[in-house]
This record gives C-alpha cells, structure tokens and sequence, in this order.
C-alpha cells in the first residue's frame, strides 16, 4: 500500500510539474519580437513609429534604402560566406579575416551615408528607440 501511494505521489507531482511547464508562456511562441519589435511596436517599419514621419523624412529614408540595397545584400552575402567557412572542417583565419574586415567596412560607408542621407538615430524623426528586447517586455539577450 505505501508503495502503491509513493508511486501515485511521484507520478502526480511530474504531471503536476510537466503542465505547468506546458502551459507556462503559452501563446507567446519563439523569442519573442526581439530588439525591434513587432510591427505593432512602432519600431520597425510599418508600425506607427516610422507612419509619423513627414513625407520629406519618409522620401529620405525610402532613398537611403534603396541607395543602400546593393552594399546591404553585399553585407549578407559575406556574412554568410564568412559563416560558412567558420562551420567547414578547416576554416582559413586569413579568409575569414578579410571577410569580417570587408563586412565593417561596409557597415561604415553605410553609416556614412545615413549621415550624410540625415537618416541617424541621433536624428530625432528617425530615433525609434530601443524595441522590445531585452529589458523592455520582450523575451531577449539570454533567455
């Protein structure tokens, strides 16, 4: 009889303790939106933080993007030739050196240009704030 109720007791705290996991955060789904949000955040584009530029801030961003396009695919496509060669059995150090190299030069002359397009964070029409990452309600950094 002890037995039997030991057993009952264990098998009915593991239950117990695998519902609450199953359900704990349920619906929320993934990581969460990450460091900028959801399109209901007002931190990316489409969600009210970018709707309320004026057409002159719109028309500068929508030109720094599509001047932009050629040197942000060339970003993407380092990094992922850049990863790559981190996974493979032998990566070249020299290769993988150039290639992070290459990448922050790119990054530079974009930000360069978002300077010189007036389309900087520091810019105050342009400055959405940090999203909803770490610290700000969503699931972010660690979790």
């Amino acid at each position: 009889m002890k037995k039997a109720l030991i057993v009952t007791a264990v098998v009915a705290g593991i239950g117990i303790l695998g519902l609450q996991q199953a359900s704990a955060n349920w619906g929320q789904g993934g990581f969460g939106p990450g460091f900028c949000g959801g399109p209901e955040s007002g931190y990316t584009q489409g969600g009210p933080g970018f709707s309320q530029l004026s057409a002159e801030d719109q028309a500068k961003a929508d030109n720094f993007l599509e001047e932009t396009q050629g040197l942000r695919k060339e970003i993407l496509m380092k990094q992922s030739e850049r990863l790559a060669l981190m996974q493979s059995d032998n990566p070249d150090p020299d290769r993988a050196a150039k290639l992070a190299g290459d990448i922050f030069d790119l990054r530079t002359t974009i930000q360069d240009k978002a300077e010189g397009a007036g389309v900087t964070r520091n810019n105050d029409n342009f400055s959405g704030g940090p999203g909803r990452g770490y610290m700000h309600n969503g699931r972010g950094y660690g979790y």
